[in-house]
């Protein structure tokens, strides 16, 4: 294949007939990364939709123009 030509990706799905232990087993583990991605949606509203409170200390001064500096 040259530099040129474009690769197909092709998709293929897959039928699973899983017994009652796999399904159980399956069921378990999906529950678990669900929590998993809530726990971290939660987390991450929380760090960025509430202030923190040492941030409200910080004054942000812009930065003054050297003025009357010469240039070497």
């Amino acid at each position: 294949m040259t530099d040129k030509q474009e690769a197909m990706e092709l998709t293929r799905l897959v039928r699973i007939y899983p017994n009652s232990s796999m399904r159980r087993f399956i069921k378990r583990n999906i529950r678990y990364s669900q929590e998993c991605w809530n726990r971290g949606i939660r987390t991450w509203q929380h760090m960025y939709h509430k202030q923190p409170q040492h941030l409200k200390k910080v004054v942000f001064t812009p930065k003054k123009d050297k003025q009357g500096v010469k240039e070497s």
